[in-house]
């Protein structure tokens, strides 16, 4: 399971590729997000519309400021537009888990930095 130190920007990525197709109109992503690392209970949902007439692409969950170090989770469902033609697909459990982040610079010695940006990802 990946860990990361807190503060940290994460979101989520999902490739779609259709082997002898191409993706069906009217299909999406939805990224649900767990408040453990399990995928269980409950979820927020973010529904992410995919461009289509291609076979493979590739679309992202917003991004979310990660300050606890309570672990999460991400799971995708593909969503066909048609599902006769190509059927949803639910992805497996993408656990996280955190860290608290190295202590800040002494004083006297500032330093601008961003957060770490951290990017979960699979492939349908």
């Amino acid at each position: 399971m990946p860990v990361a130190f807190v503060p940290v920007t994460i979101h989520d990525r999902a490739g779609v590729t259709i082997t002898g197709g191409v993706i069906p109109a009217g299909s999406s992503v939805t990224f649900r997000f767990y408040a453990n690392e399990t995928c269980t209970g409950p979820y927020e949902a973010e529904t992410v519309a995919i461009t289509t007439g291609s076979a493979t692409a590739s679309v992202e969950s917003s991004s979310r400021l990660i300050t606890t170090l309570t672990p999460i989770a991400y799971r995708a469902v593909f969503n066909s537009g048609d599902g006769t033609l190509v059927g949803s697909v639910l992805s497996d459990c993408e656990p996280m888990t955190f860290v608290q982040g190295p202590p800040p610079p002494a004083s006297g010695n500032p330093v601008q930095s961003d957060n770490t940006k951290i990017v979960m990802e699979f492939t349908l």
